[in-house]
């Protein structure tokens, strides 16, 4: 498939976002999110709208680390809802024209991940757009594999409900299957080692963990 206009993937999502978020009770801001530990939905929500301000105006020493994500969420922890969402409209354009320029990926992963964090966190049906789906797990399948077979292992197979992510020829010393959906969570640590273990078919699974998880991974069980 042709590479999507990131931009518009982005904007999408935070169209979807602003959707779930739009007529929470002011109290429910400060519910927990299970898949980002210590963040409350008025966190989660100032990281997301932080980064485009500090991506605007240059602040990207450090990213995306503990520290620079921290400045984002401190600066947004009196907010309103009503401010949250303000300030990401007013950023909303000139960052999703960046995006769209310079073809920066992670953004649109970031956002779509915290997206199914905050369905779960306010128990809404899980869902990941399916066009970020497409977008991001053939190539995050192929990094794992990649990462593991520069690491000696033996070659990966990655399965999922639209095929082989990542395909070997002959026998597969491990297999990663699960849907797209369950995939993507993995990636990006929103399951624990114990749920990702479940998930690999080899004769000994934990070393293709260690190359498993972007973040992560999970501290803890996360079933949405």
């Amino acid at each position: 498939m042709s590479a999507p206009d990131l931009g518009e993937l982005y904007g999408a999502v935070r169209v979807r976002i602003v959707a779930l978020v739009e007529d929470l009770p002011e109290e429910r801001l400060d519910d927990p999110v299970p898949a980002c530990p210590g963040w409350t939905v008025r966190n989660l929500l100032g990281h997301v709208v932080g980064i485009t301000d500090d991506a605007l105006h240059g602040r990207m020493e450090g990213a995306p680390g503990e520290a620079w994500t921290a400045r984002q969420v401190e600066a947004r922890a009196s907010a309103t809802l009503a401010e949250l969402l303000d300030e990401w409209e007013r950023n909303a354009v000139p960052f999703q024209q960046a995006l769209s320029a310079a073809g920066i990926a992670p953004a649109v992963f970031d956002v779509a991940s915290h997206e199914q964090d905050l369905r779960a966190a306010l128990g809404a049906d899980p869902s990941v757009a399916e066009e970020v789906l497409a977008f991001a797990v053939p190539p995050l399948a192929a990094g794992f594999a990649g990462k593991a077979t520069l690491a000696g292992l033996g070659p990966v197979r990655v399965v999922s409900e639209a095929g082989d992510e990542v395909a070997v020829e002959g026998d597969a010393a491990a297999t990663l299957e699960a849907t797209r959906f369950e995939l993507f969570r993995v990636f990006f640590g929103r399951r624990s080692r114990t749920q990702a273990r479940a998930l690999v078919r080899a004769d000994d699974p934990e070393p293709y963990l260690e190359h498993l998880f972007i973040f992560g991974p999970a501290p803890a069980d996360l079933e949405e």
